[in-house]
């Protein structure tokens, strides 16, 4: 075996993940050998010989042989001989990698949505939530990690986040991160997660998605047509009703008085000491006040705020469709019509 030496072995000994492909590569100085052969022992001892395929190479360069194995299941040892020399015994040692056995994301939205936290037990993973949420993300893995990193992917960055290596309620290895949904957020997340032997786990992306407030709708109930002719000693009774998402706080009537504007506060149209997501009001223009005399058109609307706070660049306004009084002494009075 003096010739040993002259075997160039690769990967020699390794670890590898439970259904790697590993190729096993020998080099040989000596030109004239043309074949080499494999012999592999596994957990029971006994050894099987096979025989490596030759590789193209360049005139010249090393001899090289190579048995490829598309998917290890075991641990087994093995070593080459190639003439008239025998490599030393290495070993490839098969391992679980890391994998993620199953997901529990927990919601905490803003305080300003009024929704309670909520929890998804294994989750699929799709998160799409309000911005300002926090997510708290549990990663339940088979075995114990050296790393836990989160990563978004968005079209304009990728941002990864060490996560906490703990033990769960059940003694097993549990990770766990935080996700802060930004306004404008969309893209993929994933747990990236290495363990001693710097294996990774199979790496599958999940849908994020920041879910924007919408802004409040209003409408105005009861006028059928855009434009109307009021007496100006008429009070005109302006009912309407206005939605949210997650909470309508307040509502204004906008006058325009032959072209000058003015905003007011509907009183009675704030539902208590909480917003709620829909409330009912009625404002009343009285056209005998002295800011309509000698006018001739009023323009008005409803305007209303929703409860999204200015840290979240807040509120948000919603508008009825614009309505238009003439004002003529001759017609019938608002009833009558």
């Amino acid at each position: 075996n003096v010739f040993a030496p002259e075997l160039k072995v690769t990967p020699g000994d390794v670890v590898v993940g439970e259904g790697t492909r590993v190729q096993i590569l020998v080099r040989v100085a000596n030109t004239r050998i043309t074949s080499a052969r494999l012999r592999r022992s596994g957990p029971g001892g006994a050894e099987a010989v096979e025989d490596m395929a030759l590789t193209a190479g360049a005139p010249g360069q090393d001899r090289a042989f190579a048995m490829t194995y598309p998917a290890v299941k075991t641990t087994f040892r093995y070593r080459v001989h190639a003439g008239d020399a025998l490599s030393r015994y290495y070993t490839v040692t098969v391992v679980s990698p890391p994998a993620i056995e199953g997901l529990d994301l927990t919601f905490r939205y803003p305080d300003y949505s009024g929704l309670p936290a909520r929890t998804e037990k294994d989750s699929g993973g799709t998160i799409r939530a309000l911005p300002g949420t926090v997510v708290d993300v549990t990663a339940r893995v088979n075995k114990p990690v050296k790393s836990a990193n989160l990563v978004v992917t968005t079209p304009s960055a990728t941002t990864p986040s060490a996560g906490i290596i703990a033990r769960g309620d059940d003694g097993r290895t549990a990770c766990r991160f935080r996700l802060d949904i930004t306004p404008g957020l969309a893209g993929l997340w994933a747990v990236k997660l290495t363990d001693e032997f710097g294996l990774s786990n199979p790496v599958s992306e999940r849908t994020i998605q920041a879910i924007a407030d919408m802004a409040p709708v209003v409408k105005v109930l009861h006028l059928g047509q855009k434009e109307l002719r009021i007496n100006p000693t008429e009070m005109l009774p302006v009912f309407f009703n206005a939605e949210d998402d997650y909470g309508v706080s307040d509502a204004d009537l906008l006058l325009e008085v032959d072209g000058k504007k003015s905003e007011e506060r509907v009183a009675g149209a704030t539902p208590g000491s909480r917003p709620g997501r829909k409330i009912e009001g009625m404002a009343t223009i009285d056209l005998n006040d002295a800011r309509f005399k000698n006018a001739q058109r009023v323009a008005f609307q409803i305007k209303v705020r929703d409860n999204m706070p200015p840290t979240f660049h807040g509120p948000q306004v919603g508008v009825s469709q614009v309505f238009t009084i003439v004002l003529d002494a001759g017609v019938p009075s608002f009833d009558e019509q």
